[in-house]
């Protein structure tokens, strides 16, 4: 980030929304995270990989997505989204279902009761593609008040989040 970058940040206030909203998500995630006997690894590289995306759908110049539209709230949903999506994914890399990724996921997630329901409905899917998770993850992320359907929003989102998917199911099964 260059200078001028960086103090049209500080005048504009993103980077205290940052701290106040997306920094604040992840510090209690990983406090939560750290407190977790089994699964801890694997919940950990969940909130990295939920970072990274959040990155990109918010903090890019490219990004489709304003976060300062979104409090801190709507950045609890979006990591817990996530974090069942990636629990997911780990879920169907390894074929089984983790009884200590699961409770992990619950202990870990800003709200254990929406983040099981949406683990749940990814569960429930007809196909066990990852494209057709993040699809799901995204409209739940709709439909609580976090991006719009809009293609770039949706496809960047679904890129992404696929990616990092592959990339943390890869890393906790070798």
């Amino acid at each position: 980030m260059s200078i001028l970058s960086t103090l049209s940040a500080v005048l504009s206030g993103s980077i205290a929304h940052k701290n106040a909203t997306n920094n604040l998500v992840i510090r209690e995630l990983w406090a939560r995270s750290e407190a977790l006997t089994t699964a801890k690894k694997e919940i950990q590289s969940f909130v990295v990989a939920a970072s990274v995306v959040a990155e990109f759908m918010f903090y890019e110049k490219s990004s489709p997505l304003n976060p300062k539209k979104l409090d801190v709230r709507q950045f609890r949903l979006f990591y817990d989204a996530l974090l069942a999506f990636y629990c997911h994914s780990a879920q169907l890399a390894s074929q089984s279902c983790d009884p200590a990724l699961h409770r992990g996921l619950l202990s870990t997630a800003n709200d254990a009761t929406t983040a099981d329901e949406l683990l749940r409905l990814l569960e429930r899917g007809e196909e066990a593609a990852l494209h057709q998770a993040a699809n799901q993850v995204w409209s739940h992320l709709v439909a609580k008040g976090v991006g719009g359907m809009d293609f770039p929003s949706y496809t960047r989102f679904s890129a992404i989040a696929k990616s990092t998917a592959n990339d943390v199911t890869r890393s906790s099964t070798a």
